[in-house]
């Protein structure tokens, strides 16, 4: 098996060459810290508010120690900004934000509050792709650290 998993709702999807595709309903069929890297693209809006802290969690079990978590998604505020000041595609803004399977959209802040609510996974870089997509990679802490942070916790 692959250590690079892209994680899609469906195939349709692109995902960087080297990655073997997981659809997210198929999550369960990885093992847990099996994963050296995982790319999560177009996901996470389409899953229900209540059920995505749960799915990224589960994402992050199937992470070894130390691997990367990388997501890439539109944030439909920076699009509504892009749109109006750069020429974009009609039809493409009109997919974008009336997909009808899309449940919910967050912008790169709330993507990264989320994480930030993840034990054992820190967010390193944040950074638009383009005028409105942006990917974010955070990394699976090494049981070191988790413990170090656990001592400290306990201690205050």
């Amino acid at each position: 098996m692959n250590n690079n998993i892209a994680i899609l709702v469906n195939d349709g999807i692109d995902y960087p060459d080297g990655y073997e595709l997981c659809l997210a309903d198929k999550l369960d069929t990885l093992e847990n810290n099996s994963c050296d890297n995982i790319y999560l693209a177009d996901t996470l809006d389409y899953l229900s508010i209540d059920k995505t802290i749960e799915f990224l969690e589960q994402v992050i079990s199937k992470l070894k120690r130390l691997g990367v978590f990388h997501i890439k998604a539109p944030d439909l505020l920076q699009l509504c900004w892009y749109a109006t000041r750069m020429n974009i595609d009609l039809a493409k803004l009109r997919y974008i934000i009336f997909d009808t399977k899309r449940k919910n959209c967050y912008s790169i802040d709330e993507c990264v509050l989320l994480l930030n609510d993840i034990k054992n996974l820190t967010v390193e870089s944040i950074v638009y792709c383009n005028g409105y997509e942006y990917s974010i990679t955070a990394k699976k802490q090494a049981l070191e650290v988790l413990e170090d942070n656990e001592k400290e916790k306990t201690s205050n």
